[in-house]
Formats: C-alpha cells, sequence, structure tokens
C-alpha cells in the first residue's frame, strides 16, 4: 500500500503532475511542531492551478489506502497547513511548498495517518468537471505508550512449477506502523542452508489492525529432490524478534513418474517372458 513513489496522472495532460517526497513518516511529540518541504513538478504541457486537500486515512482491502476525508477533527489532517494551499504552476516549472506540521498537545500516542492531496478540476466537452489529483502520504507516530506487536497469521509454502512458492501472511495488532525486515532461511536434507530470501526489501509499512502477505518464489535446482526445511525469522519495532516454525515440504525427483513408469514397464515384460519361458518348456 505505501509505495515508494506516489504518482497521479492527468488524463487531459501531454505528461504528468509529480510531487517529491511521496511518502513522509515522521516522529513527534505532543505538541512539537515542525517544517517541511515537498516539490511539485509540472510536466504537463500547460499551467495548472491546484488547490490542497488533507484527509485522514486507513488501510482498507488489499491494503490500498482508505481515505476519510476530514470528518474526524481530531485526525493527522488537521496537522498539515501548507502556506500556500492554492497555487499555480507553469509547464515545465518546479515548485516548492513550505508544510507547517503541528502534532496537537492531545494527540493520542501511536500512529495517526494522512494525505496531502493537490487537486485540479478540468471540464471535458459536456461540461463535465472531473477532478484529478496527486498526494503524498503522511504516517505520523506519536512518543508515549504505544503498543508494537506483529504476528504470524500463516507461514506456508508448497511445489508450484519447478519453483518453491512460500508466502508469509502477517498481522499488525499493535497502534502504530510497522516495518518488518529480516529473512528466509532454507535448508537441504542435510540441514545445509541452501537459500536465504530477504523479507519485506521493498521496506513496506504495515498499519495498525491490518494484514499483508510477502510471497516468495524459490528456483528449483535441476534434480532437486528430498526433504527442505524452511523458516523465517524478522526483526520490527524496538529489536522485537518473531521466528516461525519450521516448514517441511518434500520433493520428489522431476523424472521420478517417468522412472516408476519405466521399471513397471520392465517388470511387466520380465513378468511375460518369464510366463512365456515355462511354456515351452513343457
Amino acid at each position: 500500500m505505501l509505495i515508494a513513489v506516489w504518482v497521479f496522472f492527468f488524463a487531459n495532460s501531454a505528461s504528468a503532475l509529480t510531487i517529491s517526497p511521496a511518502l513522509f513518516d515522521l516522529e513527534m511529540s505532543p505538541g512539537e511542531k515542525s517544517v517541511k518541504e515537498i516539490v511539485l513538478f509540472n510536466e504537463t504541457n500547460q499551467s495548472l492551478n491546484l488547490a490542497a486537500i488533507t484527509e485522514n486515512f486507513e488501510s482498507g482491502r488489499n491494503n490500498v489506502p482508505k481515505f476519510l476525508g476530514k470528518t474526524d477533527k481530531t485526525g493527522a489532517a488537521y496537522w498539515i497547513t501548507p502556506r500556500e494551499p492554492q497555487i499555480t504552476i507553469a509547464s515545465g516549472e518546479r515548485k516548492k511548498i513550505i508544510l507547517d506540521i503541528a502534532a496537537p498537545l492531545d494527540a493520542e500516542p501511536g500512529g495517526h495517518y494522512a494525505a496531502l492531496f493537490w487537486t485540479e478540476a478540468t471540464s471535458d466537452s459536456n461540461g463535465i468537471k472531473t477532478f484529478n489529483r496527486l498526494g503524498s502520504l503522511f504516517l505520523f507516530k506519536v512518543k508515549g505508550n504505544i503498543k508494537e506487536e506483529l504476528k504470524i497469521i500463516d507461514f506456508t509454502a508448497k511445489k508450484d512449477n519447478g519453483q518453491v512458492k512460500i508466502f508469509l501472511n502477517l498481522e499488525n495488532s499493535g497502534t502504530v506502523h510497522s516495518q518488518p525486515v529480516g529473512q528466509v532461511k532454507i535448508f537441504n536434507l542435510r540441514r545445509q542452508q541452501i537459500a536465504v530470501l530477504p523479507i519485506n526489501p521493498l521496506k513496506q509499512k504495515i498499519l495498525p489492525q491490518s494484514r499483508r502477505n510477502f510471497e516468495f518464489n524459490w528456483q528449483l535446482e535441476n534434480g532437486s529432490w528430498g526433504n527442505l526445511f524452511i523458516e523465517a525469522k524478522f526483526f520490527y519495532g524496538d529489536n522485537k524478534i518473531i521466528d516461525s516454525e519450521r516448514l517441511k515440504i518434500w520433493l520428489w525427483p522431476a523424472k521420478l513418474g517417468q522412472y516408476a513408469a519405466g521399471g513397471a514397464a520392465i517388470l511387466l515384460l520380465l513378468f511375460v517372458i518369464g510366463k512365456l519361458t515355462k511354456k515351452r518348456k513343457k
């Protein structure tokens, strides 16, 4: 959900309007103030008149942000104030916007989430207005008595078309977003480590009360067979560690079925020859 680049393309423009940075991950104390800067780049062939809008958001279905508007007066959408809430940006221009950030004195410890959008209204030939927008996401971590807790919901593996597919499903039951890092390790029949796969190399966040599934694909070598043992270990928060259970998956040789069929055919042939030989002797 929290991707590194957050770009919304304008359908009626030659190219796109982009913003940098697309993601702010801020740790603040209640009552603390900060000043940040964003840069808007107009890659279109026309001037754009833009207005700033802030919205609260939470993790939605399939980790897609669910934007909630500004109905919650205590939400983080009210913590972000652009010094220029309305701007005109010429074609090819880069414009810096200063943001005043302020966490209220009564801000509750934990995670708070908001987005800052820049919107432009356009009209088609029928006079129907559409609103294009691009935005930055703000992840606030308010210091205090917070709860950091990730747990493994599911950890499975299976062989599929010459690969071992591994699935690790994590749930954040804490009060602040979390960024797990770690490794999935694969061992052979002799307990020798044969592969290491990084967990969350894109540094994705898991918001509170949401889940994220990580998938790993490991290509089997020709002739691989026997038991494979798979385990996961990851870190999050303040040096918290979680070890998974050890999975075991049995690999049959790729041509075992052919060998078995061939062996059965040979045995059948020998049986028939033996029967015929006995009849001739009689």
